[in-house]
């Protein structure tokens, strides 16, 4: 997400509360909010702007189009602890939306809602280690979305957290000129109480850690969330 007026980048690595961000900063930004194909609510959104092309844009694709500009814009970032994230991410409902006829969720993103039930069905989660796994490999990680193209990573400068998001909220608010600017909660995982307990799972973190390295590194995180 990007405002060239206020000159602010926001970075969305998925299920770090960015769908929450977003419609807080949607009256400060150039792009606008479209709905996801099969959502029954409005809390789930695509983005589309001038220059963002969808809500999880990367730091490397704004400073290739910003150029030398990008240096100067207030990047802000959603982070989380990697297994709260990867779990999260798990029990999100778009994970658990399938086709009822082929290319049901296409159609359904073409704006044919009403037909949903036809087009689409809803999963009941459940938990499978195993897809679990498979889900965290294919994933890429948090520092993917702040890379660069020589490589590096630009970190935030701004960190949105559950245990900084005061902080930061204010921070941004500065930058906008506005006395706050308040985060609603919404796009909430299905099952949180499965999520909570398992993010104390030591088995789980070490195999998280493991695929995502570079994250507990850079972002300074213990194995287990909270610790």
């Amino acid at each position: 997400m990007l405002s060239e007026q206020y000159r602010w980048i926001f970075i969305h690595p998925p299920k770090t509360a960015g769908t929450s961000i977003s419609e807080a900063l949607f009256p400060y930004s150039e792009d606008k909010r479209l709905r996801m194909p099969g959502q029954a609510s409005d809390d789930n959104f695509e983005i589309r702007g001038p220059i963002t092309p969808h809500k999880h844009v990367t730091v490397r694709f704004y400073e290739t189009m910003l150029g030398h500009r990008a240096a100067d814009f207030l990047l802000i970032g959603g982070l989380r602890h990697p297994l709260d994230r990867m779990l999260s991410l798990y029990y999100y409902p778009g994970n658990w939306i399938k086709d009822r006829i082929i290319g049901g969720k296409r159609l359904s993103a073409r704006g044919l809602h009403r037909l949903d039930p036809l087009l689409i069905r809803r999963e009941t989660p459940y938990w499978d280690e195993s897809r679990f796994l498979r889900m965290v490999a294919e994933k890429p990680t948090m520092s993917d979305f702040y890379r660069r193209a020589d490589g590096s990573v630009r970190l935030p400068d701004v960190r949105l957290t559950a245990s900084t998001m005061t902080t930061a909220t204010r921070t941004i608010a500065q930058h906008l000129g506005i006395d706050d600017l308040r985060i609603p909660h919404i796009n909430r995982s299905l099952r949180p109480g499965e999520v909570a307990r398992l993010s104390k799972s030591r088995e789980l973190a070490e195999l998280v850690a493991t695929a995502h390295a570079e994250d507990y590194n850079l972002f300074d995180y213990s194995l287990l969330p909270g610790n």
